[in-house]
């Protein structure tokens, strides 16, 4: 008989009970002639009557031996059940099992907060100011741009600028010069992003941050780019010098491929994106052949990043025939305006502090002066810019100036006497700088000075010392420093030497 492994291990303890009840039943019958003797006979006799379910006769002697075994035949047959009845704890054991996998999402929360404080510590908070500049044009070695700022106040000088076009960085720029007048300034490039040159009259947004910067000096390449942009004719190099550079390639090439090439050089593919409005307009402003070199221009400019010398790329003929080039359709008031009027670095500058030691002039009763030594402070502010001059070579400027010094007078009428005198010094001066560093005055005024204590001294003597002199007389200024200048005054007043900070 062949049964299904499970029920076969369902019903294995009750068929090994049954196969030793068995056994220990023939052990029983076998062993019996010899236990009971004589009886044995008697015994086989009666079991076809225990068999047909008749009872025994009532010997008691017969009746005690057989219930030894009868009593393990009928106890094992009761005791299986709660083999069977034990499994169903097993089945349930197995729900805790999977309820134990729903624990672990309860870490998921402190992973979350993680970011939070990642995302703190690179986002430090940074104090800046954002606004709009439009580009008006650029050197030809690529490096220095001029923007134009429809704001009262203009970016100082040393600031960083990062231009935008949205959300992406297109290129950062540092300030070199201002021009209030015009809301202008002009910014040499310290790097790129998207673009290795901007196109004019292009719109970007402009995050400045606010915090305090010494730029460097500027290089000789710089001053030159910056005297670049003063000259009249110089808008247009980068229009006539492309179709005069490459006369060449213009015949062996038809115009569709010409002006396809200049976007193949500057390569970077999200330059369409990056200025979807503003080469559209300044392509619809004029004509299509003129607008193909202005293009190529700026991938020129390019070349600077090579550290290559731009000038090294162009014929001798080349420059002179931009500068005389007839058919520029350019704003000739834009150009103008950018020519005619360089930009005084210390423009915005407007506030003189001075710290001075020097010899003094004050009057004395007999026909004769003396200098007397001492020091003090002036502090002056620009009242005016660009009165005359306004070229980088030459630049002027107005400033109202007034000092406080202090000096000691012994023996000055008679042996015994002693004045402590406090003058006072308002004066009006004209500056005027040859370049960025260097530069002369001429100041008037006058000198007011105070007694503040005297010994032995008469009425006539305090009222020679506390007099009003003239204020007269010119001087140099040399800037040594950012913002830092030494100054010189030799005038009628007083000869005086030194230090003077522009802020």
């Amino acid at each position: 008989m062949t049964t299904s492994p499970g029920i076969k291990a369902k019903h294995t303890p009750l068929v090994k009970v049954i196969r030793l009840l068995s056994w220990s039943a023939l052990a029983v019958l076998a062993l019996s002639p010899f236990v009971l003797g004589g009886h044995a006979e008697e015994l086989l006799d009666d079991v076809p009557s225990l068999t047909a379910g008749e009872p025994p006769p009532p010997d008691p002697a017969l009746e005690i031996p057989p219930l030894p075994p009868e009593a393990p035949v009928t106890a094992p047959l009761v005791t299986p059940p709660p083999v069977a009845v034990a499994p169903p704890p097993v089945a349930v054991a197995p729900p805790p099992v999977v309820a134990t996998p729903v624990a672990p999402p309860a870490p998921a929360p402190p992973a979350a907060a993680a970011p939070t404080a990642a995302a703190k510590d690179t986002l430090p908070l940074i104090e800046a100011k954002t606004y709009n500049v439009v580009v008006l044009r650029h050197s030809r070695s690529g490096k220095i741009y001029l923007f134009d700022k429809k704001a009262e106040e203009l970016p100082n000088v040393g600031r960083i600028l990062l231009l935008k076009n949205g959300i992406e960085p297109i290129m950062a720029f540092r300030v070199m010069m201002s021009k209030s007048e015009k809301t202008q300034f002009a910014a040499k490039r310290v790097r790129l992003y998207k673009l290795e040159a901007l196109p004019d009259n292009a719109s970007y947004l402009a995050v400045e941050k606010i915090a305090d910067y010494i730029p460097p000096p500027p290089t000789a390449q710089d001053q030159a780019d910056l005297k670049e942009l003063e000259r009249p004719l110089s808008v247009q190099p980068p229009v006539a010098p492309p179709a005069a550079a490459n006369p060449a390639p213009l015949p062996n090439a038809n115009p569709a491929l010409t002006a396809v090439a200049p976007p193949i050089a500057v390569a970077p593919a999200p330059q369409p994106s990056a200025l979807p409005v503003e080469i559209p307009v300044a392509a619809a402003a004029k004509p299509p052949g003129p607008r193909v070199s202005p293009v190529i221009g700026p991938v020129a400019g390019a070349v600077d990043t090579t550290k290559q010398d731009l000038k090294a790329n162009l014929e001798p003929g080349d420059e002179e025939q931009a500068k005389v080039n007839p058919e520029d359709e350019s704003d000739p008031e834009a150009g103008q305006e950018i020519v005619d009027e360089d930009f005084n670095p210390n423009e915005h500058n407007k506030n003189w502090l001075t710290a001075q030691m020097g010899a003094f002039r004050n009057y004395q009763d007999v026909p004769k002066t003396r200098l007397l030594a001492g020091g003090g402070f002036r502090y002056g502010y620009d009242v005016a810019h660009t009165l005359y001059f306004k070229t980088s070579g030459k630049h002027d400027s107005l400033t109202l100036e007034g000092g406080l010094f202090l000096y000691k007078m012994v023996g000055y009428f008679n042996a015994g006497d002693a004045f402590t005198v406090l003058p006072l010094i308002g004066t009006a001066r004209y500056n005027l700088f040859f370049g960025s560093s260097f530069g002369v005055f001429f100041y008037a005024g006058l000198m007011r000075n105070f007694i503040l204590s005297q010994v032995n001294a008469n009425d006539n003597q305090l009222a020679a010392i506390d007099s009003i002199i003239p204020a007269v007389g010119t001087g140099v200024i040399y800037e040594f420093g950012p913002h830092w200048n030494a100054r010189f005054d030799l005038g009628y007043d007083t000869i005086s030497a030194g230090v003077m900070i522009r802020f």
